[in-house]
């Protein structure tokens, strides 16, 4: 019997260890984006234009810096949103064409709009950031969350969204104001359902990939639950407020306060059946140490 449960456990282990080195890769590849995005908003609030205080002024042509940011927006392709405020939170300039360089009608209402009481605004202007370089500078994260401004500037409402926020200073290193970067979480929705295709082409048709923020709430998802993921509309009654911790099995609450690993084929309460829970935590990317997100990947053992 003991030699049973042996081979038992070593095959349950060769089933579940290439979906946790599958979570784990998942993670790297989004840590690697958000490295990416964090040094993006950085580098665009070195711009010579913005760093001008000349182009600052209610007399400048202000066309100029309207062509950067839609530039800035088209050629990165994943910025649906870049705004620039001043130094009291008030929209200058934002971005009127979308990442396809059509019109974007409700961008520019966005203008003369106060941000002032805004954490992302806030916290960029007092250099509370994520993580400061050896010069002191840095950028702010904040989401993901629907909000109702990037709504109103798109003209829709499917929006999910992460905040990149910095300061802007002239070349003497005072503060004019802060660059916003609003990216869709389309970018990291693609990863896990990257993944998700090709389990289902394996044959894993009950496969599920759930991406959880810190404190265990849903913020992505590919999974069959809903029908076709890949066709799915965003569910705002669960991103951000189901979480998956508090409302998963009691094994699963106890082991994902772990780093990395794999928990044992056990019954599911939240998808009601049983299932192969693989967990693994984000790691950061060189400088950038990650938002402490969790991977879960609930694997089917009979299939």
């Amino acid at each position: 019997y003991s030699l049973f449960l042996y081979h038992s456990s070593k095959i349950e282990q060769s089933f579940s260890d290439p979906f946790l080195t599958q979570a784990q890769g998942i993670l790297d590849i989004i840590d690697r984006n958000l490295y990416e995005r964090y040094g993006d908003v950085q580098a665009f609030a070195l711009n010579a234009l913005v760093r001008d205080p000349i182009n600052w002024q209610e007399t400048a042509d202000h066309s100029h810096v309207f062509s950067t940011l839609n530039d800035y927006v088209s050629s990165y392709g994943v910025y649906t949103l870049t705004i620039i405020v001043d130094k009291q939170g008030i929209v200058k300039f934002v971005n009127t064409k979308s990442i396809d360089g059509k019109d974007l009608l409700g961008s520019k209402s966005l203008i003369g709009t106060s941000f002032a009481s805004a954490p992302w605004f806030q916290k960029a202007m007092a250099g509370d950031f994520l993580i400061k370089d050896s010069s002191g500078g840095g950028a702010y994260m904040e989401g993901p969350m629907q909000v109702p401004f990037v709504d109103k500037a798109l003209g829709k409402k499917d929006n999910y969204n992460l905040f990149f926020a910095t300061p802007i200073k002239d070349f003497e290193g005072k503060i004019l104001g802060v660059w916003l970067n609003v990216a869709d979480m389309s970018f990291i929705d693609q990863v896990l359902l990257s993944s998700y295709k090709k389990e289902i082409a394996r044959g894993n048709h009950n496969i599920s990939f759930s991406l959880i923020d810190s404190k265990g709430f849903l913020i992505a998802s590919a999974n069959a639950d809903k029908g076709d993921p890949l066709k799915a509309k965003r569910d705002f009654s669960v991103l951000g407020k189901k979480n998956l911790i508090t409302e998963g099995s009691s094994a699963l609450k106890q082991a994902i306060t772990k780093e990395d690993g794999i928990l044992k084929s056990h019954f599911s309460p939240r998808l009601k059946r049983d299932v192969v829970n693989v967990y693994a935590l984000s790691k950061g990317y060189l400088g950038y140490p990650g938002l402490k997100w969790h991977m879960i990947v609930d694997a089917d053992p009979n299939e």
